[in-house]
């Protein structure tokens, strides 16, 4: 039996290597066909950098069978063939995440639980230290009223006689300094934040700078309804990666929903962001075979069974949910 050549156009969760090997949504759905059929395979990696010529690479006749993250596209049916679509991908917009109000609560209690903690032990020290000299009085409600002007206007009534309680002091005026000035400028972003429009309908990306992935649906989608597409030449990640370093630029990237999901839940810190639940656009994911070729019809049925068997359905829960994963028929 011949050996198929099997092209991985490395684009997560659909390809990727992980533990040296390749794994993702379409590695296990080509796994499934190729155990059913009997096929003997290997596996050759096809980067980002080819996605461009990925069609020659199934003309030329160096690879029988390419999968991955491969969009239909009607005009190229003279040179290819798709096999049965086995994914409807959603297209949506991600954008810079803005801080909720309810956010900004919580974490300025948690700050303000930190402070209050560090303060009290300051407070502590501050009197025992002061109390040595005997020019303070020993009412812990007068130290703690005298560090609480100290935070609040930083200055203090009475300079204190002992170098640990100016040290106290002064790191007192220090913490007030900072944390007011933080959380001045947190609640401002928080305010400006909730003012930002975003994408609520299809024509809010309108004459908006949006970045997508070269070689992707998203570059049409975002002209089409009037938006100021930057290609990026590169995987969904470098997109994200020049959305991170020019956030006052442009407005967000357009992606498949997948992808997006996958990068947010794998890198939260990294990728702060959120994305519009509202659908730019579907488009059919299929396998690309070579025009003519022997095995389509098998694959193709094979792909249809899994389908029925709720197979892939399963395979694509594994990498991103349950919600998800209905798209995935």
């Amino acid at each position: 039996m011949d050996i198929i050549k099997v092209g991985v156009l490395v684009d997560p969760p659909f390809c990727y290597e992980q533990d040296g090997k390749f794994v993702g949504i379409c590695i296990d759905l080509w796994d499934k066909i190729a155990k059913i059929n009997n096929y003997k395979f290997e596996y050759k990696k096809i980067g980002k950098k080819h996605k461009k010529k990925i069609i020659n690479f199934i003309v030329d006749k160096e690879l029988d069978i390419i999968i991955g993250y491969n969009t239909i596209n009607y005009s190229d049916y003279n040179k290819i063939e798709y096999t049965t679509p086995f994914y409807l991908s959603k297209q949506s917009i991600l954008y810079s995440k803005n801080i909720d109000v309810h956010e900004f609560i919580k974490k300025f209690i948690k700050i303000l639980t930190i402070f209050v903690t560090l303060f009290i032990i300051f407070a502590i020290i501050f009197l025992k230290k002061e109390n040595k000299s005997g020019k303070l009085n020993k009412k812990i409600i007068n130290v703690f009223w005298r560090l609480s002007i100290a935070f609040l206007q930083g200055e203090v009534d009475e300079t204190p006689k002992t170098l640990v309680g100016k040290i106290i002091i002064l790191l007192i005026m220090i913490c007030g300094i900072v944390i007011f000035t933080y959380f001045t400028i947190d609640f401002l972003n928080t305010l400006i934040g909730k003012q930002l429009i975003k994408v609520n309908t299809l024509s809010d990306i309108g004459q908006k700078n949006i970045i997508a992935e070269e070689n992707t649906n998203a570059v049409e989608i975002i002209s089409r309804y009037g938006g100021i597409v930057k290609i990026i030449d590169g995987n969904f990640e470098q997109a994200l990666d020049y959305y991170s370093n020019n956030k006052s630029k442009y407005f967000g990237v357009m992606g498949d929903i997948l992808q997006i999901n996958y990068y947010l839940k794998k890198y939260p810190k990294k990728y702060p962001f959120e994305y519009s639940t509202i659908n730019m656009d579907y488009g059919n994911i299929s396998f690309i075979v070579r025009k003519g070729y022997d095995k389509l019809n098998d694959i193709n049925k094979t792909i249809l069974f899994l389908d029925r068997e709720l197979i892939t359905k399963n395979i694509c829960q594994k990498y991103c949910g349950i919600k998800l994963s209905m798209l995935c028929t």
